[in-house]
């Protein structure tokens, strides 16, 4: 009788962990193939309390009723991992890898600019133009930031400690955050010689600390608390020529933003619901105040704004999950951007004056996207299941 009690105690537990390994798996593992079930979330105001403030502006609603436009043939760009990229009008492209490698493609293979292996890389920006490449390395709390010149195959390093750097829209101004003795941060700005750096130019003093940085179009940037979901974030944008901050979004837990690189200081903003999963997805345009709730829910990190030089509109183009329930069931932002959750997508072109969507893909498989960006009329991003790079022809 007892050999019997220990073999059914012994198989229970094997049942047990057998299927805490399969949740497990199934939680934080990136998982192949489509998806069953699920849609584009419905359209309409966003629940919650996430709503950008300003005191002037005024709220509304997009219109986001999709259409589809005919399939396109997608492919991979790259035959291995890419942590960030250029595409120069010629259609060459420049990959920064996870190890610091920093490589140009041909039929998908990478071959070498710099192999200078980078111990813990923490992000990549490249110049207006891609000549120049800005990698940030080492302690987070205390990083080294050191720009590459495509043209020289030089390294040139910034000081010690800053932080977020973020190039001008045009030329070699590299704006960047430098933390000081008495929890004060500045917003320094320098420029990129071949091999040299000019001394450093501060901007801006702020009492404020752990901000990333967005140099958003000539005249101004954007400084936003980095995201969280445990701690209130603010975005502000600073005119440089008139040296003034204006607020966009004051306090908002998990606050993620998206800002476009144009004349006009537009953007996205994330922010989570009062229950503490899923979230809101809000347009600003700081030049009139203006805020628009999104009828759709993704991230700010899946999407691009493009000026398309045909007709000079500003369009927004997201990978937008295809089960529509499962970003607002989880804890955003940090779920997403820790690896807890992945996502398959389906890509869509958002107007930005009307909100309606136009599906450009919806690719056969599980494709998480990520850094999205239009380059030559083609939309390219990461694929978080395998960190390869993808193209989209648009086809327009």
């Amino acid at each position: 009788m007892k050999k019997r009690y220990l073999l059914i105690i012994i198989i229970v537990i094997v049942l047990a962990l057998a299927a805490w390994f399969f949740l497990s798996r199934s939680k934080n593992s990136p998982q192949g193939g489509t998806p069953s079930g699920g849609s584009l979330p419905s359209v309409g105001t966003q629940a919650g309390s996430g709503a950008a403030q300003n005191g002037s502006s005024s709220i509304s609603v997009f219109n986001t009723n999709a259409t589809t436009t005919s399939s396109s043939t997608f492919g991979v760009v790259s035959n291995g991992p890419v942590a960030s990229y250029f595409v120069d009008d010629q259609g060459n492209v420049a990959v920064v890898e996870p190890d610091g490698d920093i490589a140009e493609l041909v039929n998908g293979q990478a071959s070498s600019l710099s192999s200078s292996t980078i111990q813990n890389l923490i992000g990549a920006t490249f110049s207006s133009n891609g000549q120049k490449v800005a990698i940030s390395f080492g302690d987070a709390s205390n990083p080294q930031t050191s720009i590459f010149d495509d043209n020289a195959k030089t390294w040139t390093s910034l000081p010690v400690g800053a932080t977020s750097p973020a190039w001008a829209p045009s030329g070699y101004q590299l704006a960047y955050l430098q933390q000081n003795t008495n929890g004060t941060e500045s917003i320094m700005t320098v420029v990129v010689a071949t091999s040299t750096v000019s001394a450093p130019s501060t901007l801006v003093t702020l009492h404020a600390q752990d901000l990333s940085l967005v140099w958003i179009n000539k005249n101004e940037l954007a400084l936003t608390s980095k995201p969280s979901d445990y701690a209130e974030g603010s975005s502000l944008i600073y005119n440089i020529a008139q040296k003034t901050l204006t607020p966009m979004v004051l306090e908002e837990f998990g606050l993620e933003t998206l800002w476009s690189k144009t004349t006009s200081s537009m953007g996205l903003a994330f922010s989570v619901n009062n229950g503490g999963s899923g979230g809101n997805l809000q347009f600003l345009d700081s030049s009139t105040g203006n805020i628009k709730n999104i009828g759709f829910l993704t991230l700010p990190t899946k999407c691009t704004f493009n000026l398309d030089a045909g007709s000079s509109s500003l369009d927004l183009y997201c990978a937008i999950p295809q089960d529509g329930n499962e970003l607002p069931s989880a804890k955003l932002p940090e779920d997403y951007n820790e690896m807890a959750i992945f996502t398959t997508d389906s890509f869509y072109k958002v107007d930005t004056g009307t909100g309606a969507l136009t599906q450009v893909l919806a690719p056969t498989g599980a494709y998480d996207a990520s850094d999205l960006s239009v380059f030559n009329n083609d939309l390219f991003f990461i694929n978080r299941y395998d960190q390869k790079l993808y193209a989209i022809p648009l086809g327009e």
